[in-house]
């Protein structure tokens, strides 16, 4: 049951990272490798650089194992293009909007396990707050 805590607070405190931009913290603590940690920084920054003002707050977090798996809410304000998946292209809006997330963790000796989680993201609510989707009433 310790194990399983422990991997919760992991999660919780990377998590808090994130929100707080603190690549630093992220690069030391939560990194499974210094290439995974870069690509993921990369990436992220992208995301930071069209979404401002990012927060994920979590909803519920679930452990089992090794594995953490949590849902959670993101808000942010899109500020410029995002250059990867249903967003790419699409010009900012300025809008504030919140979509929800599902995120896996694997923890294998106080790291994250490389290449092992996943995440899905509501990109259709994302879209549709945005502007760039409308669903008949």
């Amino acid at each position: 049951m310790a194990n399983l805590e422990q991997n919760k607070a992991f999660v919780r405190k990377a998590m808090h990272a994130l929100n707080q931009e603190n690549w630093a913290e992220l690069i030391g603590e939560f990194s499974p490798s210094p290439e995974a940690t870069a690509a993921f920084i990369d990436q992220h920054s992208l995301f930071r650089n069209a979404f401002a003002d990012y927060h994920c707050t979590i909803k519920e977090m679930i452990a089992e194992d090794n594995k953490v798996v949590i849902y959670c809410t993101v808000r942010a304000t899109h500020v410029d293009d995002f250059p990867f998946g249903e967003l790419r292209g699409l010009p900012p809006t300025g809008k504030t909007v919140e979509w929800d997330e599902v995120s896996m963790w694997e923890i294998k000796n106080g790291k994250p396990v490389e290449n092992s989680g996943w995440l899905l993201v509501d990109g259709v609510t994302r879209l549709q707050q945005l502007g760039y989707l409308s669903v008949p009433q």
